[in-house]
C-alpha cells in the first residue's frame, strides 16, 4: 500500500511539472514580427516588418515585394535593443542601412550601406488590441517626430 501511495505522488508530480511548461515561450505579446503593408498602384507591396527578439533586440526591415508577396528587394533596415515599461515602447537604434543610391528603388538586403542613426532613441507608446486571430500594435508618435499619427501593425502567423 504504500508503494502504490509513492508511487501516486511521483506521478501526479511528474503530471504538475509537465502541466506547467511555458506558452510557447512568448509571454510577452510584443515579441515575434509584425507587418504593415502598402499596397501602390503599380501591384507592388511596400512591407514595413518590425522583429522583436526576447533578447532585447530589433530589427525594422523595409521591403519591396511583388503581388505574390516575394520580396524583390529592401530600401532600408535598421537594427537596436529596445525596452517596455508599462505601454511605453522605447526603440535605441545602433544601425541604420539604406541604399547608397537613391534613384534605386530597392537592393538586395546584402546591398544596404549602414550609417550612423539620426535618432539614438526613439520613445512610442504602444497600444496592444487583441483579436481572433491576431494582435494589432498601434504605435502612436511622439511629439514633433517625423511620422504621421498612429500606425497599425499586425502580427505575422
Amino acid at each position: 500500500m504504500k508503494t502504490l501511495k509513492t508511487l501516486f505522488i511521483i506521478t501526479a508530480a511528474v503530471f504538475m511539472i509537465a502541466g506547467c511548461k511555458k506558452d510557447n515561450g512568448k509571454s510577452d505579446p510584443l515579441l515575434g514580427t509584425w507587418q504593415k503593408k502598402i499596397v501602390a498602384s503599380s501591384g507592388d507591396v511596400q512591407v514595413e516588418e518590425y522583429k522583436f527578439k526576447s533578447d532585447g533586440t530589433f530589427e525594422l526591415r523595409s521591403a519591396i515585394a511583388n503581388s505574390s508577396n516575394q520580396v524583390l528587394g529592401y530600401t532600408y533596415r535598421t537594427v537596436g535593443t529596445y525596452t517596455v515599461s508599462k505601454d511605453q515602447l522605447t526603440l535605441n537604434i545602433s544601425t541604420t542601412y539604406t541604399k547608397d543610391d537613391a534613384s534605386q528603388g530597392y537592393v538586395a538586403i546584402d546591398k544596404l550601406v549602414s550609417h550612423p542613426p539620426v535618432f539614438q532613441s526613439l520613445s512610442y507608446t504602444v497600444a496592444y488590441n487583441a483579436t481572433v486571430d491576431s494582435l494589432s500594435l498601434t504605435i502612436h508618435c511622439p511629439p514633433n517626430a517625423d511620422c504621421i499619427g498612429g500606425e497599425t501593425w499586425y502580427q505575422k502567423q
